[in-house]
């Protein structure tokens, strides 16, 4: 794909800033739009390059050759992950490396995207890359979707599909919630 066809999806890896600037907490929408429009986050040259290589159509190369054009791999893919609006598969695929060679450090993100109603896409790949990570983190994740999200029975069903028996019995022993009476 020449270059000149890949600048219209650079732009899309940039968003505002609205929460790191104090003019966006201002009320006066004029100021803010202001502020918003001249506080762009920026990715660095790395993220760039890896949000390249995983807006490919077809296929990204593998996560681990990913991990080598970082210095901070982590970090780029949770940038990837917060800021990339198109295609829609550079975030999932930046969320898929995270989770199966960075589970341990991503931890906490993936807790909160599992708990979160408004990251369902981010919590469904999650919960089906269980099995991808270290049995503790994967359980402590199984467990926070089942107990804390938004949707434990969707969760439920999910978990139950793992391969791992361990990740498998957290699934049977979750029983839906019945709904409360007015008592």
């Amino acid at each position: 794909m020449p270059i000149l066809a890949l600048l219209p999806v650079l732009g899309a890896l940039v968003l505002p800033a609205h929460a790191a600037t104090p003019d966006a907490a201002t009320p006066d929408a004029a100021t803010s739009d202001a502020a918003t429009t001249t506080n762009e986050v920026q990715p660095t040259a790395e993220q760039q390059a890896v949000y390249r290589a995983l807006s490919a159509r077809d296929q990204a190369p593998p996560c681990a050759d990913l991990d080598k054009m970082s210095a901070d791999p982590v970090a780029t893919y949770l940038f990837i992950i917060d800021h990339a609006q198109q295609p829609p598969w550079a975030a999932m695929r930046a969320a898929s490396c995270l989770m199966s060679l960075h589970a341990e450090q991503a931890r906490p993100d993936i807790e909160r995207w599992v708990v979160d109603p408004d990251t369902r896409g981010l919590a469904i790949l999650a919960i089906d890359q269980l099995d991808t990570m270290p049995l503790d983190i994967a359980t402590s994740i199984a467990t926070k979707a089942l107990t804390q999200g938004p949707d434990p029975e969707g969760m439920r069903k999910r978990i139950s599909r793992a391969t791992t028996p361990e990740l498998r019995a957290l699934a049977d022993q979750a029983t839906p919630l019945a709904p409360t009476s007015g008592q």
